[in-house]
């Protein structure tokens, strides 16, 4: 298993821990916060960087590595988000689990919550030797997004400032 595969689920096993804590002190929006970063931080650094690994061509075990350590992820993640986004989680857990693993509980809420199944995982020491470049830099931008008025055109645009413009002439005596 790479480093990064090691990465991802104790960073998944810590957000467990961290969440199920703020729900028993009923700080669901610090849960929520805590969940979200996971998320960012699984869809920018783990799949980006794993993308390769995950292709046709890629080395069958590895590639399988890859898809396990991210089915396992997911199922954590779908157990933790199930008392925020219970529906969501729900579609989440029976496309991965409840289909596919025999003995598993019917819904994602007849389960346990996962930190103490998952709490093995956990890797401080790898947590702060990653996390520290994440926090520090964001991703490339592949694409550089236009201005929002670039697809006004000329036209429209001019149109726009024309009547502000006006609008601006006529609130003017009513404001002074």
């Amino acid at each position: 298993m790479c480093s990064s595969d090691l990465w991802v689920l104790s960073r998944a096993a810590g957000v467990a821990a961290s969440a199920g804590e703020r729900m028993a002190d009923y700080d669901a929006l610090g849960a929520v916060r805590q969940l979200r970063t996971f998320i960012d931080d699984l869809s920018t650094w783990y799949l980006r960087r794993s993308r390769a690994r995950m292709r046709a061509g890629a080395d069958v075990t590895d590639r399988h590595r890859a898809f396990a350590t991210l089915h396992a992820t997911l199922g954590i993640l779908a157990r933790a988000l199930a008392p925020i986004l219970p529906f969501l989680s729900e579609d989440l857990y029976q496309n991965l689990i409840g289909s596919s693993v025999d003995g598993a509980p019917d819904s994602v809420h007849l389960t346990a919550w996962p930190a103490p199944e998952v709490s093995p995982l956990r890797d401080e020491q790898l947590g702060t030797h990653v996390d520290a470049p994440i926090g520090d830099r964001q991703p490339r931008v592949r694409q550089r997004l236009p201005d929002a008025d670039a697809g006004l055109g000329a036209q429209r645009a001019s149109q726009l400032d024309r009547s502000s413009r006006d609008r601006h002439r006529r609130l003017k005596p009513l404001v002074s």
